[in-house]
């Protein structure tokens, strides 16, 4: 028999994640957090309640919308705050934001997002003008207290975004059993401050080619734009490329090792007010172009000549685009073909038995088309610069997507294959110009 957890004892986070105990028990007070994104995101969060941090060995995540809520129960008295994004690994929690302590009524915070550089901390505004005392709601049947936040701003994304060391990459490196001193390097020197964007850095593999690593001049605006004394803090060497996760380095550099990469531009890493979860909680790096040290360039873009390694490649990817099509429409038809032979009377059950052979065969059709295409596409990407330095990436135990004009692996772990970069509205179009990686994290992307 289930039992329900005794918050005092257990904690508040259940395992239905974003979620916390519901009833309304005697005693416990509820705080709602609710925070307004400016886009759907799911952002990682655990909880300071009581003196402890919740849940212990694991992050809870966002609902994914606009809107997200974190309900937490507490006696009066008590206080209770949230930590945010990366700091909500149970190996940081180091910024706890927008305390409070518990009165006697519920109690809800408001949290609004706002772009720009402002001077906003990660509190609760204590103004009484910016408190509604006593509320009474319908379905409530205690008075509410209603708080706003202080806005959540390109400052509170820097607090909460974990800053990696030296030594906690090098920790990574060598947890990846990687021992190349041209690697460890590389990494000493962008989670050490001795990087700038305009210079770059050349990683000189052991025993191995160089490879120079570039940056678009844009690769920081978002945060330029939206984090007070952003340059004082140290810019994009100390403030920026810190923030993101070492996995994602240590995976590309890896792999620019691995397919005779000579050169790589970099063109997004840490985004903390703009885009989805994994640049803003920097597991995410964005490459535009490479160059191979035989001197292949390729660019990672669909309307580049220097995406493309041969005419027949192109027009191959074409092909399976149109096949993965087709296919969904025959699918379509299939269960269309399944729901009226469920419906058709004895009159119409050999009409409805012809529409779904007919869907069948159209069926098995569009699956050997599709596997023809993908074969003839296969044949001339396979071993060229872009396929190989995409192998490298996709193989790494380090990364967990990969995204790029060409293919998609939304989970680079689990045994599907790659499916074909359509360019349809959301993630695919927004991956037509770039790769992108996302590094693996046991918390924040197990």
């Amino acid at each position: 028999m289930t039992t329900k957890p005794n918050c005092d004892v257990t904690g508040l986070l259940n395992e239905a994640q974003a979620s916390c105990v519901k009833d309304h028990v005697a005693g416990l007070i509820p705080v709602e957090y609710v925070i307004h994104f400016d886009t759907s995101i799911r952002l990682p969060y655990a909880i300071f309640w009581n003196g402890e941090k919740q849940p212990s060995n694991r992050v809870a995540l966002t609902s994914g919308g606009n809107v997200a809520t974190v309900r937490i129960m507490a006696r009066s008295g008590q206080k209770v705050g949230l930590y945010l994004g990366s700091d909500a690994s149970p190996q940081f929690r180091q910024e706890m934001l927008f305390p409070i302590t518990v009165g006697h009524n519920d109690i809800r915070v408001v949290i609004q997002s706002q772009t720009g550089l402002h001077d906003d901390i990660a509190e609760i505004s204590s103004k009484e003008s910016d408190i509604q005392r006593d509320v009474q709601e319908a379905g409530r049947p205690d008075k509410l207290d209603i708080y706003n936040g202080n806005k959540l701003t390109g400052n509170t994304w820097l607090r909460f975004s974990h800053k990696y060391t030296a030594a906690d990459a090098l920790a990574l490196a060598a947890e990846a059993g990687e021992t190349d001193a041209g690697v460890q390097a590389a990494l000493i020197a962008l989670y050490g401050g001795d990087v700038s964007k305009a210079a770059g850095y050349t990683v000189a593999f052991a025993g191995k080619h160089s490879c120079k690593l570039s940056f678009q001049s844009g690769v920081d605006s978002n945060c330029a734009q939206n984090i007070q004394r952003y340059l004082s803090l140290g810019g994009f060497g100390g403030a920026a490329l810190p923030r993101v996760h070492p996995r994602s380095w240590i995976a590309l550099l890896q792999a620019a090792r691995d397919a005779n990469v000579g050169a790589l531009e970099i063109t997004s890493g840490w985004r903390p007010m703009t885009g989805k979860s994994p640049h803003r909680i920097g597991l995410g790096l964005d490459i535009k172009s490479a160059k191979s040290t035989a001197g292949k360039a390729l660019v990672f873009d669909k309307d580049s000549p220097a995406m493309w390694s041969s005419p027949q490649e192109k027009i191959a990817h074409q092909d399976w685009m149109e096949s993965e099509a087709d296919l969904e429409k025959a699918k379509a038809e299939i269960a269309a073909a399944q729901k009226a032979m469920k419906a058709a009377n004895d009159k119409g059950k050999a009409v409805a038995q012809q529409r779904k052979d007919d869907a069948e065969k159209k069926l098995a059709d569009a699956l050997e088309k599709r596997r023809q295409v993908k074969f003839e596409y296969e044949k001339h990407h396979k071993g060229t610069f872009a396929g190989t330095l995409e192998q490298a990436l996709f193989k790494s135990p380090l990364i967990r997507q990969v995204f790029e004009p060409l293919l998609m692996d939304a989970n680079t772990r689990d045994k599907v294959e790659p499916e074909v970069n359509r360019y349809r509205v959301g993630n695919e179009a927004t991956h037509k110009n770039h790769l992108h990686v996302t590094a693996a994290d046991t918390y924040l992307s197990p």
